[in-house]
């Protein structure tokens, strides 16, 4: 009776002991699972924020690249562009970048000074720069003949062979030349050739215009 006694206290505890280690067992697996979930979370979190940085950077990136071509837009609008157009009976002509015609006046001291001033001025616009380095050219021209001279207001005027150069303010679209073998201000006005030559057209010939 003993014996049964023992061998059944035997049982029991063994039964315990096996319930106790299966109860460790899945509370190990659980604390194991859990612990796995909050390192992937982590994980995710990290990846999430490390996203938003690049999005960060790559919008500070964009920014900083639209700002620069704006400033290269403006960098160019304040460059002076001389290119060369072609109308009968003049032939070839200097103009600007928007396709406005550029004259020259024969009371100007070449390479030296502009005598067109305040009225004259209103009329005939001269075309100016800030500085030489912002002076560029059509390859049909002449990088040597392109030049500055500085006006009474301290600007500076771009010139052509040293002439000083001007639009029209009656010249209202590109290709217009009505400034061409115009009298006024004291002296006469006229469009100027790829050769930094003045263009002279007959009196007939410039009813075509």
């Amino acid at each position: 009776m003993k014996n049964l006694l023992a061998l059944l206290c035997a049982a029991l505890v063994s039964l315990g002991l096996t319930a106790c280690d299966d109860q460790a067992e899945r509370d190990t697996d659980r604390t194991k699972t859990t612990t796995e979930e909050a390192r992937a979370e982590e994980e995710m979190a990290e990846g999430e924020e490390e996203m938003a940085e690049a999005e960060e950077e790559m919008a500070e990136a964009e920014e900083e690249m639209a700002e620069a071509q704006e400033e290269m837009a403006e960098a160019e609008e304040e460059m002076a562009m001389i290119e060369v157009a072609e109308k009968e009976p003049f032939g070839e002509y200097l103009v600007n970048a928007e396709g406005m015609s550029l004259y020259m006046f024969e009371a100007d001291t070449k390479g030296e000074k502009s005598a067109c001033d305040a009225a004259c001025a209103e009329a005939w616009p001269p075309v100016t720069v800030e500085s030489a380095e912002m002076l560029t050219a059509s390859e049909e021209l002449d990088d040597a003949m392109l030049g500055t001279i500085e006006r009474p207001d301290g600007t500076m005027q771009v010139a052509y062979n040293g002439w000083p150069l001007y639009t029209f303010v009656k010249d209202t679209n590109a290709g217009d030349t009505m400034g061409q073998d115009k009298e006024g201000f004291g002296a006469e006005w006229y469009l100027m050739s790829p050769d930094g030559e003045k263009i002279e057209a007959e009196e007939d010939e410039q009813a075509v215009r």
